[in-house]
């Protein structure tokens, strides 16, 4: 393993081995507030998400599955997971996280990058802006008794990451940005090879182990997944642009640099 200069080159390491080789000694992370801090946090609700904390369920509902997330570096987050530890009514321990990758393409509405001073909140299943909390009005926050919460990794742009990677978060941004740019290189393939449509979009419909296999075991069944995400959206993409609008995503798909910048393969 070689660290410098925020380019990161290491084996195949996973957990908080992991995290402990890659944090960069001067980085920060992400600021996050929890119902733990009290009035800071029950303040910056009221500031900056009004709707939310104007509910009438909130004290008891709510507040207690909420974070908020601050930017006060000078780095965008392009990846980050909230893990909540949570005790439920018939008593097990579970993990619920609610993780954010940032995909090479993704359309605006879709993205939840943290930029400098931007703010967000976070919920089991939300995470909005002040701009667009009012979407997050209509879902359920959560249930069962929160034990603790952690900002467990957090990939800021040019490669630094930070944290326990409990939740293999920094393997789920690799796996999600390779599983962009292979797909692309399978299908030029099938194209390169003339093969026919319905060859295409079957591969595209079941995807074939031969695509989704990783040799890397630590994150196997993350590109498997990531993959088969990706050959849907292509899927969508042929169902509205036919095969000329599915060869040209495929093209730009290619170009994706095989891996994110300053983070080589795990």
């Amino acid at each position: 393993m070689r660290v410098g200069r925020r380019e990161f080159l290491f084996g195949s390491l996973s957990g908080s081995v992991l995290a402990q080789s890659l944090m960069a000694p001067a980085a920060s992370t992400l600021t996050m507030l929890t119902p733990a801090d009290g009035t800071v946090f029950d303040s910056s609700i009221s500031t900056f998400f009004p709707a939310i904390a104007g509910q009438p369920n909130f004290a008891s509902e709510i507040r207690p599955f909420l974070v908020l997330l601050r930017n006060n570096t000078a780095l965008t987050a392009k990846g980050y997971d909230v893990r909540w530890m949570i005790k439920s009514d018939s008593g097990s321990v579970v993990a619920i996280d609610n993780y954010f990758v940032q995909r090479h393409r993704m359309p605006r509405k879709e993205a939840k990058t943290i930029e400098p001073s931007v703010i967000r909140l976070l919920s089991f299943y939300g995470n909005v802006t002040p701009h667009d909390s009012a979407s997050m009005l209509p879902n359920s926050y959560g249930v069962g008794t929160v034990l603790s919460v952690a900002l467990d990794g957090v990939i800021f742009e040019g490669g630094i990451f930070v944290g326990a990677n409990t939740s293999q978060v920094l393997q789920r941004y690799i796996a999600t940005r390779y599983a962009e740019h292979d797909i692309g290189v399978l299908l030029s393939r099938m194209f390169a090879a003339n093969a026919s449509t319905d060859a295409i979009v079957s591969s595209l419909q079941n995807p074939p182990s031969s695509w989704t296999a990783d040799p890397h075991h630590d994150r196997a069944a993350l590109y498997k997944e990531a993959l088969t995400a990706e050959a849907s959206r292509l899927l969508a993409v042929y169902d509205r642009r036919g095969l000329p609008g599915l060869q040209a995503n495929v093209a730009r798909r290619v170009r994706f640099p095989k891996e994110p910048p300053s983070l080589a393969l795990l």
